[in-house]
């Protein structure tokens, strides 16, 4: 390979483009950059004539996948398009378009749908790594678009195309891929599955350009994140995302990084923190991908809900255009917020499906809810029994923390009681769930001087949302006199007069930065 390189630099050395191109056909073909090496991109390029990406499609279709893989895909775009360009476009150019568009997480309407999935009847038989990177794009595409059986489908077919083409360092990706989309269905054992596979194939690639062990890294404290372990995660989850901005990704790995980092502050440090956590979120989106995120948004509207403020998520999900979501992330999280605000309407919609443990486990405690609301206690504790021995098997344990008010209110009984009995690793999760609960109440650390419980802080919470006694009684699973017996011990707390002058002391009590957990 290293003959293809001196002599492409010496024909582009001597001006000659069209000699420079044969060498290129012989050495792999348009997207030589995976034959040769991105590597060898730089000194080819070097010696390359001023212009050439407007006078030949195949150095235009390399120099946007070396702009791409260092973080500069909306430079790629702006190449693509040069009014400059004095070349007929072939499918190669629709193709390199598609895997810039991927990079950019633009808009994607039917007509461009539609036109990207005839184009594999356009590509060269037995051209496996053009087949294989067709593959790989649209793999992303479906699984923005939420089509994500046709995601795994494709995803296939591109893992059987790029081992024909002996590309492990494409197989590497293709295997992130799938790892990202068996967690979106909480399918964790099967994540990890791919993770390691994508480990095996990085290793014998042997070739490292960007930010390849960062995506890696990204998935695996997803996986963390799931079976309920933060600590860790909000400081790499921010290394993570600075170098997901400068070198290769995707958007919904740049959004997945978001959620487990905005989370991860929100249990450990209070709503405040993780909100600005979040708009930082946003801005680097918008710098690597030329857009804002509804769905960083969403994760936003979501925390917001946990922490009681239901107002902000209802006025997010009203206005919430799901077309326009563009992530299988986003969508769950809407879902899901949907659910515990109107469980009944959302849950006739709702079906058991053994391929999506995610959906199975939250449809479980949306019916836990309503059988609390109902004051069907022994149903309560039946769904959520239900939801633990689903979410078991797959260490899926922080997705209780959804509807920590429902599940608070039995978990210690299940971690030390008859339900677990003679199983292990089921006694073992349902501790883990009780552990991960308890710990998830957090307040500004000048409540302590106050003894606060954390029943305390939770109808504080929801009383800044500015709802009556029984709309916070409904949000919390409470009785109105449960509420007004706090609230009358809050105004003495906190030597208050009204709700108003209540909300304001919390309000200049919430800008702390400190905080603690609640023990109990």
């Amino acid at each position: 390979m290293e003959g293809y390189v001196a002599t492409i630099v010496g024909a582009l050395k001597a001006g000659d483009v069209q000699a420079a191109e044969r060498i290129v056909l012989d050495a792999g073909g348009p997207f030589f950059a995976f034959t040769l090496g991105y590597e060898t991109l730089d000194e080819i390029f070097s010696a390359a004539p001023e212009g050439i990406a407007q006078e030949s499609e195949i150095f235009l279709v390399a120099m946007c996948l070396s702009l791409v893989k260092h973080g500069r895909a909306r430079r790629a775009k702006a190449l693509l398009y040069d009014e400059g360009r004095t070349f007929t476009p072939s499918y190669i150019f629709i193709l390199t378009e598609l895997m810039v568009h991927i990079h950019l997480g633009e808009r994607v309407d039917k007509k461009q749908l539609k036109a990207w999935e005839q184009l594999e009847g356009r590509l060269p038989l037995g051209e496996h790594l053009f087949s294989g990177l067709y593959y790989n794009s649209m793999l992303v595409v479906y699984a923005r678009l939420n089509m994500l059986s046709e995601a795994r489908m494709i995803a296939a077919q591109a893992l059987e195309t790029y081992e024909k083409a002996k590309q492990p360092y494409l197989q590497f990706f293709i295997h992130l891929h799938l790892a990202d989309l068996a967690i979106v269905e909480g399918k964790l054992r099967q994540a990890k599955q791919h993770l390691k596979a994508a480990e095996r194939f990085f290793k014998i690639a042997n070739i490292c350009i960007s930010s390849e062990r960062e995506l890696c890294e990204a998935l695996w404290l997803t996986l963390d994140f799931e079976a309920g372990e933060f600590k860790h995660i909000p400081e790499r989850a921010a290394k993570i995302r600075q170098a997901l901005v400068e070198g290769d990704s995707w958007s919904e790995i740049f959004i997945e990084v978001s959620r487990i980092g905005a989370l991860s502050i929100y249990y450990l440090e209070g709503r405040k923190k993780a909100c600005a956590f979040l708009q930082e979120c946003q801005v680097d989106f918008h710098r690597r991908h030329g857009d804002f995120s509804l769905a960083i948004e969403a994760i936003q509207a979501h925390i917001e809900h946990i922490d009681g403020l239901h107002d902000q998520a209802n006025f997010f999900l009203y206005d919430l255009d799901k077309a326009a979501m563009y992530s299988p992330t986003g969508i769950v999280i809407s879902e899901t917020m949907s659910l515990k605000l109107n469980p009944e309407t959302v849950l006739d919609k709702f079906t058991l499906d053994e391929r999506n443990v995610r959906s199975n486990v939250m449809s479980e405690l949306a019916r836990a809810a309503v059988a609390q609301s109902e004051k069907q206690r022994a149903k309560m504790r039946q769904h959520v029994e239900n939801a633990i021995r689903i979410a078991a098997h797959e260490n899926l344990a922080s997705i209780f923390l959804e509807y920590r008010e429902v599940v608070s209110k039995v978990s210690s009984q299940l971690a030390t009681g008859k339900f677990a009995r003679g199983h292990k690793r089921l006694a073992y999760f349902a501790k883990q769930v009780h552990r991960i609960i308890r710990k998830s109440y957090i307040a500004p650390k000048e409540f302590q001087r106050y003894n606060m419980s954390a029943q305390q802080l939770r109808i504080l919470n929801a009383l800044q949302d500015g709802g009556s006694n029984k709309k916070i009684a409904v949000n919390l699973g409470l009785t109105e006199a449960a509420v007004k017996y706090h609230l009358t011990n809050l105004f003495k707390i906190f030597n208050a007069r009204s709700r108003g002058e209540l909300i304001e002391i919390i309000d200049k009590i919430s800008n702390s930065e400190k905080s603690y957990t609640f023990k109990s």
